[in-house]
């Protein structure tokens, strides 16, 4: 009885595939697992040890409580005129945070302003702080949708 040419084909593929991965296994062990371009100084390749964890007991003794933490709050601008009843329309923010009295949060490049109470307000990094809509619709800018 002879063999249908499909059945030797699909042992000619069985064995090629048999074959390949036994080749790349075969390179996979010699070659060795290749270590990560940015893992040259970590202690397992030979570098310094990490600094410990901050809630082990050996890094909370090393904290210096003595100086406070930097504030998160802008600072008044100075550069204000000195005329009373009189503002700037709008300051650069300190830190990404706008200083008290410009809480209108505009973004140049997206030509978008956030007011207080939108869905993107504490997440946006503001350009420009404005002192009110109007001061960010004079300056081009248009509001945000949500």
């Amino acid at each position: 009885m002879a063999i249908s040419p499909a059945p030797r084909l699909g042992v000619r593929v069985l064995l090629w595939l048999l074959g390949s991965l036994t080749v790349i296994t075969l390179v996979r062990i010699l070659r060795g697992s290749p270590s990560p371009a940015f893992a040259d100084d970590a202690p397992w390749n030979g570098g310094a040890a990490w600094p410990p964890l901050a809630d082990t007991p050996e890094a909370v003794d090393t904290i210096d409580l003595s100086t406070p933490a930097p504030s998160r709050t802008a600072p008044v601008p100075t550069d204000l005129p000195d005329e009373p009843g009189a503002s700037v329309p709008w300051v650069e923010p300190f830190e990404g945070v706008c200083p008290p009295g410009y809480p209108i949060k505009g973004k140049l490049a997206s030509g978008i302003y956030h007011q207080p109470g939108g869905a993107a307000y504490e997440r946006t990094r503001p350009d420009r702080c404005y002192l009110d809509e109007a001061a960010a619709l004079a300056d081009g800018l248009r509001a945000a949708k949500r």
